[in-house]
């Protein structure tokens, strides 16, 4: 149990929050203001406005409680840090969870919930390629100070870079193609056609169900597999490294197929 959580009581005296609604689930959530709660900060981001902020937390695996001031959207998980914030925070909550009925000042679009299906590998066999093909799309995988991952095909100014994977920037029509998108936290990749809706970025790159080369270019010559780091968030890695070596990991069951992939830490 969260220490310092605001009480159900307490709950109901709040006149404001905030409805979420999903296009494509009949599942509501929202998110409360409290003005004192125990936790610990996930990361802070740059963003445009009050509800991207909401939408990167509700994204976010581990995020709690969110504040937004001055452009600064800072996330929140669970933990024993007591805060009282001068900036309005919020509370994520699941309608079912709420023993009321909240009446919300706004409604906030939410990312619609995609169900990954997952793809079967396809050939795995040594392929004859050279060098990287021309047109490459890197993205990376960064560090937060608490070792939070984040991914993106831009610099993020303010994190630790801990990887880079290099995809294909093409579709490749004798290969099994999987584009590779990003949802509003950056905390994962996902993959396949189905992500392409409102609410999840392309990332302009292309993984593949097997090896696969273009124009005798090693397009899909690297095997990564999906993992889940009990934590600290989603790994995609071809080899392990020695900071993840002996944490809890879960390995997805899924593998895909890029260019290349190197640990920068």
């Amino acid at each position: 149990m969260l220490a310092g959580r605001v009480s159900s009581h307490s709950v109901r005296l709040l006149t404001l929050c905030l409805l979420f609604v999903q296009t494509y689930a009949n599942r509501e959530i929202t998110y409360t203001p409290i003005t004192n709660f125990s936790g610990r900060i996930l990361y802070q981001r740059n963003v445009e406005s009050e509800d991207l902020c909401l939408n990167i937390c509700y994204d976010c695996l581990y995020c709690k409680f969110v504040s937004f001031s001055e452009d600064i959207c800072t996330l929140y998980q669970m933990g024993s840090n007591t805060y009282s914030l001068n900036e309005v925070t919020y509370e994520l909550k699941h309608t079912a969870d709420l023993d009321y009925n909240p009446t919300c000042a706004r409604e906030v679009p939410l990312r619609p919930t995609v169900r990954f299906e997952p793809i079967d590998v396809q050939n795995t066999e040594s392929i004859t390629c050279s060098g990287a093909p021309s047109d490459v799309t890197t993205i990376y995988m960064y560090f937060t100070d608490r070792d939070f991952t984040l991914f993106a095909n831009t610099k993020l100014e303010d994190f630790k870079v801990a990887k880079r994977l290099d995809f294909a920037r093409t579709s490749q029509p004798h290969c099994d193609s999987v584009p590779v998108f990003t949802g509003p936290s950056s905390s994962r990749l996902y993959f396949g056609t189905a992500f392409n809706v409102s609410g999840y970025h392309f990332l302009n790159a292309y993984a593949f169900a097997g090896k696969c080369t273009c124009n005798g270019a090693c397009c899909g010559d690297i095997a990564i597999d999906e993992y889940y780091w009990k934590g600290h968030g989603y790994a995609y890695v071809n080899s392990l490294h020695s900071i993840m070596r002996y944490c809890n990991l879960l390995n997805e069951q899924q593998q895909f197929f890029i260019v290349d992939a190197q640990w920068l830490v």
